[in-house]
């Protein structure tokens, strides 16, 4: 089966502004998807779609 993940990230949202850079324990929210989804799929068909600058700054460590 040929698929890719999306994740939707985007920064202003109207119920939650800079929601995916929302920090939970130290680690911002998108990461926080990003390595849920790496339990299950190989990077190379997780796709991160934001409209945000500050959003694709973000780095995984």
């Amino acid at each position: 089966m040929n698929y890719i993940v999306v994740i939707p990230a985007r920064y202003k949202s109207s119920r939650l502004q800079g929601k995916p850079l929302i920090n939970l324990k130290g680690v911002p929210m998108i990461i926080r998807t990003y390595r849920q989804c790496l339990k299950v799929v190989p990077a190379k068909k997780i796709y991160i779609a934001t409209d945000d600058k500050r959003i694709k700054k973000i780095k995984s460590n």
